[in-house]
This record gives C-alpha cells, structure tokens and sequence, in this order.
C-alpha cells in the first residue's frame, strides 16, 4: 500500500489509539471509531494498537479534474483514495479543509485535519458558505445584491 498522506504541519489534537483490524501504511488514511479522520503516522500491523493523527496539515491525493478552493470542505473518497468536495458515495467521509487554491489539473491538496471550513458572514457583501468565503457579489451590496435588489446594504 502506497502512502497517501505526507505530514506539512503537525497539529496540537492528541492522537487517538485504534486497533488496526488490517495492516497499514503510514500515511494511510482512515475513519475513526469517533467519526473523524486521522491519518497513520507509520506502519501498522494487523490486530496491532496503534495511533493515528487528528489534527495538523497533510497533504493528499486529489481526485482528477476538479478545482478546489482554499477554505472549503475537504471529503476522504475511500474507493479513489483521494480527496475530493463532496460525499460520493456512503462510505466517504469529512476530513477539514482545503488550504490553498488547487486546479483541475493538480494531483495533490493540503487540508487540516478535522478543522470545520471557515464560517462566512452573511451580512452585507459577502458570499454564502457554498462560494467561496468573502468574495463580493458582482452588481451592489450584499445580500440584496444577492436577492436581484440593488441599494446600500441589508
């Protein structure tokens, strides 16, 4: 098995033990028993207890042919092994978020671990959470920008 996380920055979360009921690389990425990501800082053999990282900035796989922006959600794709924008399929789960611009074309992505995207305003001028955070709304201010009534705010 091929590592697929390379450690950019380790975070202050502690590790959580885990049995490995298979063996595994470091690197490896997995859901834990709580729900959240981690990542096996080495390799582990079956029935072993081991620890896996829960926070920090790792860089990834990227699934092909996408654009991801920085601040937005990052999902672990169990069956591409890749991270990707969204769920795909049932067994796919949340890791953090995107750190950095990505284009289509790049094959791998930074995200911290278990960190929730940031949250957006949605006071006058910014974009909601779905865009990208902070950028303005073309055509006037704010919400009622956003809504087709141009005026000095909400």
């Amino acid at each position: 098995m091929a590592q697929e996380a390379y450690t950019v920055s380790r975070g202050a979360a502690p590790q959580i033990d885990f049995t490995a009921l298979a063996a595994l690389s470091g690197g490896y990425v997995l859901q834990l028993p709580d729900g959240s990501a981690g990542i096996v800082p080495s390799d582990v053999a079956a029935g072993d207890v081991a620890s896996a990282e829960t926070a920090g900035l790792f860089r990834l796989p990227k699934a092909a042919d996408i654009a991801l922006l920085d601040g937005g959600r990052a999902f672990w794709d169990r069956s591409a092994r890749a991270v990707t924008f969204r769920k795909v399929n049932d067994r796919d789960f949340y890791l953090g978020h995107i750190v950095g611009d990505q284009a289509a074309t790049a094959t791998q992505v930074v995200v911290n671990l278990n960190v929730p995207p940031p949250t957006t305003s949605t006071s006058c001028g910014t974009v909601p959470s779905r865009s990208r955070p902070g950028r303005r709304l073309p055509g006037g201010s704010g919400c009622r920008a956003s809504m087709g009534i141009r005026g000095d705010g909400c």
